[in-house]
């Protein structure tokens, strides 16, 4: 089966119809004429047709040659052969016509004339593109060989030329010295482009592509056969149209016009190799062959009149010469032997000297393991002398729980044949330190140079630490140095895949540290991640060594308890860790306190490590919303308001679109004069099939969602439209004012500035009659940025209100440093206030301080006269609740305000 080469693809146009009959036509043609001219039918009709019998033949071949010639993956220099044959044979077809001008129009017909002028430049050209180009690769004692070689073919060539054309031309009486030589020309000229098409034959690689090659060295030598037999013809006889020669030249053509076609179908396919790996050395054995035929012409000449003694000479002389080429064959194969042991030699001390400076270990082993041979490099990988190792046992130098690996490694290797994948282990060092090396086994026990297992070690312990780090480096969270989600999980599915074979008690805690972000927005990432690495160090001073801590990101941990005895010890570890973090971190900002939410699950129930990392999440969230600084155990009924609250968020996004939100409105009076001064707008829900929604459920997930920032600039919008509105119906002094609230979000987002400054300029109303609410949790995160947003409100004329003031985290500075103009009284102060409690001291400090600082007081959530009575002998000077009016829709709000805009709120008579 040929094999195909690389470098002949399908890119070239394939061979067409009309070339396979053109080809087919002249070959066809000229074996015709070749016959003819074998028998005598018709033999005046050739001498009338003379040359011009050869146009048509010579013509095919010229466009066939140069079809080859433009066919682009022939190679060179083939493919200048192959043009220059295309022009050769088309001067050939020129003298064709020239001739046979010359012979019936002109009636002339000499041997030598003007008209052999294309016949004689078809050999010139045929040369150029046979030896035309250079091969620089070659040697140049091969090529002194090759010129040689072609001197000594045509040597033999001259003297067969001598012996049957020159010397009968001597005898000859119509002959002339110029016409002898002329003679003698054109076969030795063929014999020369048949020792060039040989060369170039030599040159090309044993591929398909010599097969044109051969074939057209084939139609060279019986071109001069026929020139040969022509010559002689015409020196005995005068005769120029030879019969034989002739048919001899239409044979050599059809022979041409077979290498060609044999060309053109190699180029429509990929090139292959000969054959059962046939090689063609046709040039090596000529000059052989012309010593052959010079010492047989010799004895063909004496065998004709023998005589004494110079016929035993010459049979001497040949005997001689028959020796002395005997001679040479031995000496060339005994210089061969020489050479290919020389060559041996300088490969085994090149393999010798590679071998002993390679940075590689390379060991010879038995089949038992036992050390035959090892190079010196042994001694600056390991520092064991190599004689020292030689006959001990591999095993003995490699880790002892590494042996197995290897010993199975060894096993692979002796069943199979060729290199084996690499192989890690540790091997032993002079020092008694490990090394980790990475070999690969070659099975070479059928090798007689080597018979045994060939083991290339090298040193890996740099890439085996750069691995390690790396994997470290994935499995573990780089800041506390803990296990990370991915390795956390793995170690969750492996725990579970231990309960199904030996049932016992795994549990997850997921923390959450609380309020985390206003340390970070307060101090600065850097101060929480010290924060972090602290609070990771203490996590797992909490910890068995068999338990996993990881930080699954920001500030959220995670910790895998296995085996533990039961429910109350995942408990203990949950309150030893919040113990743990209660106690203050002590920094360079001094020291800081933090609480943590725990959520608890375990296996009950559960089938997957998603599952159950996902129950213990729901668990802290559940623990976080009841209060921060807790631990909570996973319920069923848990994810049930996990489901539930998604379900209210879906809703929530699609309540604004169906329009189920609306805008409340709850009055705030003037406690000295019990007029209505304002108004705060409040959001409210009504879902259509839950009814109405307390405020206290969809906000924080409004909040948590995002969803908060478009609803809360629709709500700023709607409100000071209203409050507008109702300046416009109720003209009072001082003008009716508007409170709306803002979340964190809400702040923190780049254009609240702009969205304010368009719900005024769209709605109309004065910047001085909107109070923007905030809660004390919104000045504490992202300080700088709030302030800015703050400021530029209230340079706006926008009123800044804080409200729940004395339940958040806030300190005094706050309310020297932002431009507070109003505090809000939380509602749970005002409930405390009774004629027979002290409660009221809270209240009294925040009127006090308002006062101080020249802040407006407004009490949240009265409801009784008596809380009004004493919030008025505070100092209060205002105040909201349902005492006066609880949150109302628009169209009663509208109504209320009609009403009691009119006249004074009787704060005197509802206060008994």
């Amino acid at each position: 089966m040929p094999i195909a080469l690389n470098g002949d693809d399908a890119t070239h146009p394939s061979i067409s119809g009309w070339e396979r009959v053109l080809a087919s036509a002249a070959a066809l043609y000229a074996i015709a004429f070749a016959l003819w001219h074998m028998v005598p039918f018709g033999a005046a009709w050739r001498v009338e047709m003379g040359d011009l019998a050869f146009l048509p033949v010579h013509g095919a071949i010229a466009i066939l040659a140069r079809r080859v010639w433009r066919t682009e993956t022939v190679r060179e220099p083939p493919r200048r052969l192959w043009g220059a044959i295309a022009i050769a044979f088309a001067l050939e077809a020129l003298g064709a016509i020239l001739s046979f001008t010359r012979a019936h129009w002109l009636h002339d017909d000499p041997w030598v004339s003007w008209t052999n002028l294309p016949y004689t430049l078809f050999f010139p050209i045929a040369l150029w593109g046979m030896l035309g180009r250079r091969d620089r690769t070659r040697a140049a004692r091969e090529r002194a060989r090759t010129w040689l070689d072609g001197a000594t073919v045509l040597v033999a060539g001259a003297m067969v030329c001598w012996y049957f054309v020159l010397r009968p031309a001597a005898l000859a009486a119509h002959a002339t010295s110029f016409s002898s030589i002329a003679s003698v020309l054109f076969p030795m000229l063929y014999v020369l482009l048949l020792v060039a098409n040989t060369t170039l034959l030599q040159r090309e690689p044993a591929t398909s592509a010599r097969e044109p090659l051969a074939l057209f060295s084939i139609a060279m030598l019986t071109n001069a056969v026929g020139a040969l037999i022509a010559a002689r013809v015409y020196l005995q006889t005068g005769a120029t149209d030879g019969v034989w020669s002739d048919a001899i030249f239409f044979v050599a053509d059809a022979v041409a016009v077979g290498a060609i076609y044999l060309r053109l179908r190699q180029a429509d396919s990929p090139a292959t190799v000969a054959p059962y790996g046939r090689t063609m050395r046709t040039l090596s054995a000529l000059p052989y062959l012309a010593v052959a035929v010079g010492f047989a012409l010799l004895l063909v000449a004496e065998l004709r009149q023998w005589s004494e003694p110079l016929g035993g000479l010459v049979l001497g002389a040949a005997a001689l010469t028959l020796l002395v080429l005997a001679r040479q064959l031995v000496a060339v194969r005994e210089t061969s032997v020489v050479l290919a042991q020389t060559a041996a030699r300088e490969s085994e001390a090149r393999f010798r000297a590679l071998v002993q400076h390679s940075s590689d270990v390379i060991t010879i082993l038995e089949v038992d393991g036992t050390v035959r041979y090892v190079s010196p490099s042994v001694e600056r990988l390991l520092g064991h002398y190599a004689d020292d190792v030689v006959g001990t046992r591999l095993t003995e130098l490699i880790h002892p729980t590494d042996i197995p690996k290897a010993l199975a490694a060894f096993g692979d290797v002796a069943r199979a044949s060729g290199p084996s994948a690499p192989i890690t282990w540790r091997l032993r060092c002079a020092d008694s330190s490990w090394l980790y090396v990475e070999n690969i086994a070659t099975n070479l026990l059928d090798e007689p140079t080597v018979a045994g297992v060939v083991l290339n070690t090298r040193d890996v312990t740099d890439r085996k630490a750069l691995e390690e780090q790396l994997t470290h480096q994935a499995f573990h969270d780089p800041l506390t140095n803990l296990a990370n989600r991915a390795l956390f999980r793995d170690r969750v599915e492996h725990a579970l895949a231990r309960t199904n074979r030996e049932p016992h008690t795994v549990a997850v805690l997921f923390l959450d540290l609380d309020n985390f972000k206003t340390i970070n927005d307060s101090f600065g990432h850097a101060a929480g991640d010290r924060l972090l690495v602290l609070a990771a160090e203490r996590l797992q001073q909490c910890l068995r060594a068999s338990d996993t801590a990881a930080r699954l990101g920001g500030d959220e941990f995670a910790i895998l308890i296995e085996d533990a005895p039961n429910s109350d010890t995942v408990t203990q570890v949950a309150e030893r860790i919040a113990a743990a973090l209660q106690r203050p971190f002590v920094m360079g900002e001094g020291e800081m306190f933090i609480n943590v939410s725990i959520g608890i699950a375990n296996t009950e129930g559960t089938e997957s490590a998603e599952e159950l990392l996902r129950n213990a999440d729901v668990a802290m969230y559940t623990a976080k919303s009841r209060g921060k600084g807790l631990y909570a155990i996973f319920e069923q009924s848990m994810h049930v308001a996990v489901l539930e609250r998604l379900e209210l968020e879906a809703d929530l996004r699609r309540a604004v679109e169906r329009q189920e939100l609306s805008v409340h409105y709850q009055s705030i009076v003037d406690l000295n004069s019990g007029r209505i001064t304002g108004v705060e707008a409040l959001l409210r829900w009504s879902h259509p099939r839950r009814g109405f929604v307390p405020p206290s459920v969809f906000i924080p997930i409004a909040e948590e969602s995002g969803l908060i920032v478009p609803i809360g600039r629709w709500v700023l919008h709607r409100a000071c439209w209203q409050a507008r509105q109702w300046q416009l119906q109720y003209a009072g002094e001082p003008p009716l004012s508007v409170t709306v609230n803002m979340s964190a979000r809400q702040v923190q987002q780049p254009g609240l500035v702009t969205e304010v400054a368009d719900a005024l300029r769209d709605s109309g109303l004065p910047p001085d009659n909107l109070v923007v609410e905030l809660t004390e949790s919104v000045l504490m995160a992202n300080t700088e940025q709030t302030l800015d947003r703050l400021q530029d409100l209230r340079m706006m004329g926008v009123q800044i209100a804080i409200d729940d003031f004395g339940t958040g985290y806030s300190s005094l500075s706050y309310l020297q440093r932002f431009p507070i103009d109003v505090l809000k009284i939380a509602k749970a102060f005002v409930d405390r206030i009774g004629p027979a409690s002290d409660d009221a001291a809270l209240a009294r400090v925040i009127i006090a301080l308002g006062r101080t600082l020249r802040l407006r007081t407004v009490a949240e959530g009265i409801e009784n006269g008596q809380q009004l009575a004493i919030l008025r002998q505070l100092g209060c000077e205002l105040g909201q609740g349902y005492f006066f009016a609880k949150p109302l829709p628009r169209d009663e709000a509208t109504e209320y305000l009609r009403t009691s805009m009119a006249r004074v709120v009787p704060l005197i008579a509802n206060s008994e």
